[in-house]
Order: structure tokens, then sequence, then C-alpha cells
């Protein structure tokens, strides 16, 4: 008799627990959702169709059609969702970071071209002579003409201790340099440009909200309250955000607790 009451104790646990759980996390209630199998199942239909029936069959591989269908579902959310790779992340982790191992340079698209938009301070690509401006042609023995952005960063970064060796058209000389430039830990920056006019105005221009940002940006408010700047213009343009916690620390130093 006992042991049935335990039994019919553990079961009543069970059942309660699996209630809680539908009624808590909707994740949970949607695995019990037949439109949510129906169309699971669907969507695997197609897959499987799409790859036994395509006719280049290196491009229908079941993990190139299923990364593919993910980055398809986020796409008609809204520009702030998207999906991403295990590799992507792992860089969206180290520039909220704000350090990686690399050459410390950062690239833009401008007229067609891959240009070096940035050399870090006392990072390894200015100690070796990159400029901005400069112009990345080949990234070791690979020609980078129709390399997408991120493509390029992946084939920069890589262990410390290691080298890279780069080819960069300078416009200004009208010549191509070579040169071999060793990888190492670099430290990212996110406020930046920071001048002040002689009437006072200050200047700077948040380049992204990383885990640092906030602690910068005190910091350079507290240099140029010292050398008497009364205004500040901040510069957010081209910053593709971050993380809301350091975006909500760096606002922290204007408003209130509760203030709207």
């Amino acid at each position: 008799m006992l042991k049935r009451v335990i039994i019919l104790g553990v079961l009543a646990g069970v059942v309660a627990s699996f209630i809680f759980q539908l009624v808590s996390y909707p994740q949970v209630r949607e695995l019990y959702s037949v439109s949510y199998w129906s169309n699971l199942i669907t969507v695997g239909d197609v897959m499987r169709m799409v790859h036994t029936q395509y006719v280049h069959e290196k491009a229908v591989e079941y993990d190139q059609l299923a990364r593919a269908s993910m980055e398809g579902m986020m796409r008609p959310l809204d520009r702030y969702s998207a999906y991403m790779r295990s590799r992507d992340f792992q860089t969206f982790e180290e520039q909220n970071r704000q350090s990686y191992v690399g050459i410390g340079i950062e690239i833009f698209v401008i007229n067609s071209r891959v240009t070096i938009v940035t050399a870090l301070d006392d990072g390894p690509a200015q100690e070796a002579g990159v400029v901005p401006g400069d112009q990345l042609v080949r990234v070791d023995d690979v020609n980078t003409e129709n390399f997408s952005l991120n493509q390029i960063n992946e084939l920069l970064r890589g262990e410390a201790e290691t080298s890279v060796r780069l080819r960069v058209y300078r416009p200004s000389l009208a010549e191509t340099i070579d040169m071999e430039i060793p990888r190492r830990p670099v430290a990212l920056t996110s406020v930046r440009d920071v001048v002040v006019s002689d009437d006072g105005i200050a200047y700077l221009r948040i380049n992204r909200f990383g885990d640092n940002t906030p602690r910068e940006f005190a910091e350079t408010l507290d240099r140029l309250e010292q050398v008497g700047a009364h205004a500040l213009i901040m510069d957010l343009r081209n910053n593709p955000g971050g993380l809301l916690r350091a975006a909500v620390g760096v606002a922290d130093v204007y408003f209130d607790q509760g203030e709207k």
C-alpha cells in the first residue's frame, strides 16, 4: 500500500511539473503544438526534395540548406534580428569583450575596394607601417578581391605568435607594398577621436557598445571636464550597436534612476 502511495505521489509530481512547464515556459508549450510539428514536417519535406532533386549536389547538403532556412527565417522579422553561425557569434563576442588576437586593423568597403580605415594605436599593423587608406589586395596567398569583410577578417585573425602576410596598395604613393605582420592580443577602444574646440565644445565618437564602453566614456568625460569642456557632441554614426547594458551605462550618466 505504501509503495503504491509513493508511486502515485511521484507520478503526481511529474504531472504537476509537466503542467507547470507548459504554463510557465511558452517554448516548452510549443513542443506539443500541432501547428509546430506540421510545419516542421513541411520544412523537412522541402529540404529532402531539394537535396535529392537539385542538379548541383554540392550546393544542397543538408547543413547548407538548414543554415539557409534559419537565415531566411530571421530575415523578414526586422533589421536587428539575424541568425549567427558559431564563428560569427564568436567574432561578435570578441568585439563586445573589446579584445581579440589579430593585427589591429579595421576594414571597410570604399568605392568597391576593401580599405583599411583604422590602424589601432600601438597595434602590430601600425608598427609594421600600415596606414589608413591602404587598400587590401592579398592576405597570405589569397586574393581578397571578391571576399566579404567577414571572410577577410577570418583570414586576418589566428593564433597569437603567428604572422600574416599582407599586400596593400597605397593610393598616395601609387605603389603596392608587401609586409609580414605578427598576430597578438589587441585591445579595442570604443570611445575615440576625442577633441575639444577652443570654445570648450568637446567631440567624441563611440564606434560600438562593448563591455568597457561605459568605463571609457566616464573616464573621457572626467578628462574633458578637467580641461574645461562645457558641451559635448557624441557621434554615433556607423555604430552597429552591441550590448544593451553598455548603451544603458553610457546613458546613465545623463539620467537619474527612473527618469524618462
